[in-house]
């Protein structure tokens, strides 16, 4: 990333960012007193914050003093540790880190200013720590380091440091490609593999068709019955197929090695001989080159190219992508309206509030919107123009005004709503199905490849779903899980391997770590999250990066109705590009920041589908803007997620 759009990337993120001072027990910051009120009081500002404080020495109004925080009292007690900071007259300053055995030279007093400057809260051992650190690690970066991790108040630690240094110093996308060198390093069929092919797919030593067949090897050697269950509801397998007569269909396959022996696939390191992977071939169906059993029975030798890998991304496609909390409210929406319309006697008028209050939230998060997207254009169409009616005929029959909603319309319209309802939560899959269903997706391109869009999406969701970054996460939630991890392989690659493999490894997983670390930072009002995309998926030559934040819902969760995002890319033909993205009420504003001259004209090309496609995501375009000019910065007008601190009572 250059210094310039660096610089415009990190502006534009301040002027959004919602950074409240932390002042626990111990922490030294700057302030600067505001005002001098009677009664022994005064108003200090530290870090934006209006602080009423109760005098117990003499302080100057206009002064600047650093204060040490001192909560174990009532009020809070702010202890001056130096005047005037900044000014040059560091002796105060100085004697302060000594007494606490911190040392004082060129480094750490560059240090102690940087964080008193920007406001930034330490104690002092965290400064101990840090200018510990400092002395061990030569890295040019190793002060910037240090200054992200005060910054965003993480522990001061050696290994944390480690793992943002090479954060810093290392891409994601260089880190995969060197992985890929000299061949696939994982399982044909493991989660890991799959992640590194679908970003490298030159990395492959195994084609996706033997992947394909190793893993349903191993998934009926465990008794695993997810790819069976997957099938089924991709319409791959009939309704009628037991779990039993599958398995055994598999087996069979195996047991027919050229030696007559079984062949069972187990651990890492499975071979599959040239006989079985034919016969695979015939029963397994994610390849779709297995002849049709009429074919088979009269000699002929047709081949079903392509078809059950279009089935599996028929069902990656149809996913709404949201929350668990939003499918149930739209499976009881559904329930809610067929009671409405098939109910004998007139609907309860508890059943239609209820139904209204649903109705209007799924609304408001824009899940209609996104069932809509799936459909063809007349009959998503129809069902946006049913979903806008549906409040007012409820309306109605709130009023009882009798023969407002007429047979004709309760037995089709209505029923219209509930059929593509249903089948779109039909094709939902299980929470526990999703990172299957991106595995088998990945696998199917081999056969059918993606659209561009849909493949960027999926290979979005698999680096997510197939790093491992939820690792620890899953842990501390008490959930156990069998699953082996990009990350988890990569612990392994390192313990089992040297050499260069062995050190992209250990870079790849620190690079993990530090994305770990910095991805999200959690306030009492918003929440933001960082995060981090190898550049081949978006087909740009560095690590695309994206900032999300926004206030909290009611559940503490980014709210997607108000938000803000940017993105940074290095693209191919645009070059370095920032997109700045403001979602007010679901109505997105977009602002490009690019040099390119041509870049205006083919903006307005793709306006409306860039429209269509927010549509379809449940949103609604509200503008659309290019800037050029990298020295102006108009988002400083906005005032975004910034809020007035309420006054609190300390004594000094």
């Amino acid at each position: 990333m250059s210094s310039i759009m660096d610089n415009l990337f990190q502006s534009i993120q301040k002027i959004h960012k919602q950074a409240p001072i932390s002042l626990s027990n111990g922490k030294v910051v700057k302030g600067k007193v505001i005002d001098l009120l009677p009664g022994n009081r005064a108003v200090v500002d530290i870090g934006q914050k209006q602080i009423n404080a109760r005098l117990e020495t003499s302080l100057t109004k206009g002064g600047r003093y650093l204060f040490q925080v001192d909560a174990r009292t009532t009020p809070v007690r702010l202890k001056v540790v130096s005047e005037q900071t900044g000014t040059g007259k560091d002796t105060p300053l100085q004697t302060w880190m000594n007494e606490r055995g911190i040392k004082t030279n060129r480094q750490s007093m560059a240090l102690v200013k940087t964080l008193i400057n920007k406001q930034i809260p330490f104690t002092p051992q965290e400064l101990r720590q840090a200018v510990t650190i400092l002395q061990n690690e030569k890295t040019g970066a190793a002060m910037s380091v240090i200054e992200d991790m005060f910054e965003k108040q993480l522990p001061i630690r050696t290994p944390v440091f480690q793992a943002l240094a090479a954060g810093k110093q290392h891409q994601l996308s260089e880190l995969f490609r060197a992985l890929g060198e000299g061949g696939a390093p994982f399982s044909p069929a493991s989660r890991a593999s799959l992640l590194v092919n679908s970003i490298m797919p030159s990395a492959a030593d195994a084609s996706f068709e033997k992947a394909a067949q190793v893993k349903l090897l191993q998934e009926v050697q465990n008794n695993s019955r997810q790819s069976f269950q997957l099938f089924k509801q991709a319409g791959i397998l009939p309704e009628t197929e037991t779990y039993a007569q599958f398995k055994k269909k598999v087996l069979l396959s195996v047991m027919r090695g050229a030696d007559g022996k079984s062949t069972i696939a187990s651990g890492t390191g499975t071979q599959i001989s040239p006989h079985i992977v034919s016969d695979m071939n015939r029963l397994l169906p994610i390849t779709g080159k297995h002849p049709l059993s009429a074919a088979r029975a009269s000699g002929e030798n047709e081949v079903v190219s392509g078809k059950n890998a279009g089935k599996i991304q028929e069902l990656f496609n149809g996913q709404l992508h949201v929350s668990s909390r939003q499918f149930q409210q739209l499976k009881g929406w559904k329930e809610q309206l067929n009671k409405i319309v098939h109910s004998e006697e007139p609907a309860s008028r508890a059943l239609l509030e209820a139904f209204v209050t649903n109705h209007r939230k799924l609304e408001k998060a824009g899940v209609f919107q996104k069932v809509a997207g799936k459909l063809s254009g007349e009959e998503g169409a129809s069902f946006q123009s049913i979903i806008k009616q549906l409040p007012g005929e409820m309306a109605n029959l709130l009023e009882n005004r009798s023969g407002s909603v007429s047979e004709h319309y309760r037995s089709s319209v209505m029923n219209e709503a509930v059929r593509t309802v249903e089948r779109s939560a039909g094709s939902q899959v299980p929470p526990h199905f999703t990172k299957l269903l991106s595995e088998w997706t990945i696998l199917s391109q081999k056969e059918l490849p993606l659209p561009l869009q849909e493949r960027i999406l999926l290979q979005m969701k698999a680096f997510q779903q197939l790093s491992g970054m939820d690792d620890e996460a899953t842990l501390n939630q008490g959930r156990h899980t069998s699953d082996v991890t990009l990350k988890s392989s990569l612990v392994r690659l390192i313990t089992e391997n040297g050499g260069q493999r062995a050190e992209t490894a250990r870079n790849l997983l620190q690079m993990f770590n530090s994305m770990q670390l910095t991805s999200s930072q959690d306030s009492a009002l918003s929440l933001q999250l960082t995060l981090q995309f190898p550049g081949q998926l978006l087909g740009a030559r560095e690590d695309a990066h994206v900032l999300l934040e926004s206030e909290k819902t009611e559940t503490g969760a980014i709210s997607p109705d108000n938000c803000h995002i940017l993105f940074y890319l290095d693209l191919q033909s645009l070059n370095e590009t920032v997109i700045d993205m403001q979602v007010q009420n679901r109505k997105a504003y977009v602002t490009v920041y690019n040099d390119k001259e041509a870049l205006p004209r083919i903006a307005e090309e793709l306006k409306s589908d860039l429209r269509e496609g927010m549509e379809k995501a449940g949103y609604s375009l509200g503008g659309l803007q290019i800037k050029q000019d990298r020295g102006r910065n108009d988002a400083a007008e906005s005032n975004f997620l910034h809020k007035k601190e309420q006054g609190v009572d300390f004594r000094i």
